[in-house]
């Protein structure tokens, strides 16, 4: 069924949630549809992880961080509200999620964890907000991204790791929606997409 994690009796309840914990509705295969109420600041790992009939989440703006694995294996999971507020989408977060047409990653984003819509299948196009400064490797491998329109396309390098500069970073201007697609998802999976 249904969850709305709002308003109604016990509302002191809900109001002291600020977290939504660790593996809170792991398995949770009844679960069709939540929406988290604004007051909680962050999703934790594993939380809605193998959630497979789950198919509309809402997230505020007061959530901060979605954590790792947060919705990984989602198979029903077609369409995700990500409000402004958001600054980091954990490793694998949305891993697996095959049926997911539409996200809206908003501006407040600033870091798209490793492997974060591998296997993302129907997922066709993304747009990447200006505040995004890091994408980890493999984050859209062997998903169905066609086109990556990145809002603020200067000044990114295809990097080896984090740590360090290397001969084999390449600087990159990412203009070109197809080829920004086939960058994350095949020439420089392995990378980190680092913009200066």
């Amino acid at each position: 069924g249904n969850i709305k994690l709002l308003d109604k009796n016990p509302k002191k309840f809900w109001e002291n949630i600020k977290d939504i914990d660790n593996r809170a509705f792991n398995g949770c295969t009844s679960l069709t549809s939540i929406k988290i109420p604004d007051g909680v600041k962050s999703i934790g790992d594993y939380a809605f992880y193998n959630c497979t009939n789950l198919t509309n989440i809402e997230i505020p703006s007061s959530v901060k961080s979605i954590g790792k694995y947060a919705f990984y294996g989602c198979t029903n999971l077609t369409n995700i509200e990500i409000l402004d507020g958001v600054e980091a989408i954990g490793y694998y977060a949305f891993n697996g999620c095959v049926n997911l047409t539409n996200i809206e990653v908003p501006d407040s984003v600033e870091i798209i964890g490793d492997y974060a819509f591998q296997n993302c299948q129907s997922l066709k196009n993304i747009l990447i907000p200006r505040n995004v400064k890091e994408i980890g490797p493999n984050a859209f491998i062997d998903s169905g991204l066609e086109n990556a329109i990145f809002y603020s396309p200067n000044n990114w390098t295809a990097k080896l790791n984090l740590d360090g500069d290397s001969p084999q970073d390449v600087a990159l201007t990412l203009t070109d929606y197809a080829q920004n697609a086939t960058y994350l998802k095949t020439t420089y999976v392995d990378r980190y997409f680092v913009k200066k």
